[in-house]
């Protein structure tokens, strides 16, 4: 059986735009144009459900939707939202606020999930010097390379509902955390370093001026 893709997209605000959209819109956008026909679960805090309904239907965003409200955490928004997703199925699971991510990027990653890969999860280098604070106030140095995880991250169906199958743990920090504590073996893909989230104008400055760098 042929598996469908669906995107768990979570947003936690609406009203900023980048090219006259929502930046919800964009980064939605950004999976109907690398994986056509991909099926949406928004999730959204209570009071901006029916605003981005609203939205949805005044700008005209036709895709094919389902809205939920959020859940108490991330953790149980995702396990919402997997009830609506059958277990033969590839899910991508992405912020609503990182609308940079590029489509061939996301492309890219299709196409790994579609040849086999069970789950994939994008990186960057950390930047500069990792330190950690210790119990009694000092920093520490950690050598070593690090590395850190980006979104989107995909994974099979079956997959995301064993692992949101556990019980809630503060620990967890991503999806990718949560599948790997089941023993899931996750393979990196190089992601990008202006795909980054979005909270406030002057990120939306940065992003945008981080793109014009790049393309030009």
């Amino acid at each position: 059986m042929e598996r469908k893709w669906y995107l768990v997209i979570l947003a936690r605000r609406l009203g900023l735009e980048l090219s006259g959209q929502d930046i919800l819109q964009v980064s939605i956008g950004k999976f109907l144009q690398a994986c056509p026909g991909i099926k949406i679960v928004t999730i959204l805090p209570s009071e901006y459900v029916r605003p981005w309904r609203d939205y949805c239907a005044i700008r005209n965003f036709n895709c094919p939707q389902r809205v939920l409200p959020a859940g108490f955490t991330p953790f149980h928004s995702i396990q919402k939202a997997l009830k609506n997703i059958p277990p033969e199925a590839f899910v991508a699971i992405h912020a609503g606020d990182m609308p940079f991510v590029s489509a061939s990027t996301i492309a890219a990653m299709v196409r790994k999930a579609e040849a086999g890969v069970r789950a994939l999860v994008p990186y960057v280098v950390a930047p500069g010097a990792v330190k950690v604070l210790t119990a009694t106030g000092a920093y520490r140095s950690l050598s070593g390379g690090f590395f850190l995880s980006q979104m989107p991250q995909i994974f099979r169906a079956e997959d995301l509902k064993a692992a949101y199958s556990q019980a809630y743990d503060t620990a967890f920090t991503d999806p990718a955390s949560i599948v790997e504590k089941i023993n899931i073996p996750l393979s990196p893909v190089e992601g990008e370093k202006w795909n980054v989230r979005v909270e406030t104008a002057e990120d939306l400055a940065a992003g945008r001026a981080a793109i014009s760098v790049k393309n030009s």
